[in-house]
């Protein structure tokens, strides 16, 4: 499953990846891009939590349903 987050007018910091009970399952510091793809292969089909920082300190979180 592949995850893509942007941003369009500040660099992406970080990207944390959670499941629904708040368990961190992926966390990427210092990315530096407008872009970033994530390769992320949950064990099982379900939601999941993606929380987005840019360097602005400006902070976006999307659910994603699978």
């Amino acid at each position: 499953m592949n995850i893509k987050v942007t941003s369009g007018n500040s660099l992406i910091n970080t990207v944390t990846v959670y499941d629904v009970l708040g368990r961190v399952l992926a966390d990427y510091q210092g990315i530096n891009a407008l872009e970033y793809k994530l390769d992320f292969v949950s064990q099982s089909k379900g939601t999941l939590i993606v929380k987005a920082t840019l360097y602005n300190g400006q902070q976006q979180v999307k659910k994603i349903i699978f």
